[in-house]
C-alpha cells in the first residue's frame, strides 16, 4: 500500500504547483469530514505514539525497542529539515493569505511556519508502518497503513500543510521503520516483554 501511495501522488506534485493542490483539495470538504479529520489527525500526534510504545514494552521488548528508534529517529530527522534547511517554507494558511480563502475549521488552531515536511505525517508513518512489520493477520496491516495515510491526509484536510510536506513526512517516516525493523528482526533477544518478565519473577 506504502508503494501505492507513492506512486499515485508523484505525478500530481511534477505536474501541478503545490498551491494549485492545495486550492483544489481544500474545496473537498464536508461537515462529517470537518469533524472526522479534526479528530483523525491526532493518530500522527506524539501521545499516540508514546501509547503504542507503551503497550509493545509490555508484550514485546525488541519491537519496541525498533518502534523508539524509528519514531524518534525519523522525528530528529524531520525536525532538523523543518528548522535549518526548509525554515523559509510557510503553512498553507500563511502561504495563501490575502491571496485565497481557504476552507478553515473551527478550533483547530493554525500554524504559519515550518511546513515542510510533515512532522505528523513522519510520525504516523513511522509508527503504523512499524506496526505494519510486526503484526501478522492482513486485516491489520491494512487498517495500520489505512491509519498512517489518514493522518497525514488529515494535515492538508486541514491546511496544516501541503501535499508535499505530507508526502515527503510519509517517506521519511517509512523509511526510518524500514531500516528500523530490517536491523533488529535479525537480532534475537526481547521475544518477550514486561508482562511475561514480571509472571517469571513472581514464579521464582
Amino acid at each position: 500500500m506504502m508503494v501505492i501511495w507513492i506512486i499515485s501522488i508523484l505525478p500530481f506534485l511534477a505536474l501541478y504547483s503545490k498551491a494549485d493542490i492545495h486550492l483544489y483539495l481544500n474545496q473537498w470538504h464536508s461537515p462529517f469530514g470537518d469533524a472526522f479529520f479534526k479528530y483523525a489527525t491526532y493518530l500522527g500526534d506524539g501521545l499516540v505514539g508514546g501509547i503504542v510504545i507503551l503497550l509493545l514494552i509490555l508484550f514485546q521488548f525488541r519491537s519496541a525497542v525498533a518502534t523508539i528508534i524509528a519514531f524518534l529517529g525519523s522525528a530528529i530527522f524531520t525536525q532538523v529539515l523543518k528548522r535549518f534547511v526548509f525554515d523559509d517554507h510557510f503553512r498553507p494558511s500563511k502561504f495563501f493569505e490575502n491571496i485565497a480563502e481557504l476552507h478553515l475549521i473551527d478550533g483547530v488552531n493554525m500554524h504559519s511556519h515550518f511546513s515542510f515536511p510533515s512532522g505528523h505525517s513522519t510520525a504516523a508513518f513511522s509508527l503504523f508502518c512499524m506496526l505494519t512489520f510486526i503484526s501478522k493477520p492482513k486485516l491489520l496491516k491494512v487498517s495500520f497503513m489505512l491509519s498512517a495515510m489518514t493522518a497525514a491526509y488529515s494535515r492538508v484536510y486541514l491546511s496544516q500543510h501541503f501535499l508535499e510536506d505530507i508526502y515527503v513526512g510519509s517517506i521519511i517516516g517509512s523509511t526510518f521503520a524500514i531500516i528500523s525493523f530490517q536491523f533488529f528482526e535479525t537480532k534475537t533477544w526481547g521475544e518477550t516483554g514486561l508482562i511475561a518478565w514480571v509472571e517469571q519473577k513472581l514464579k521464582s
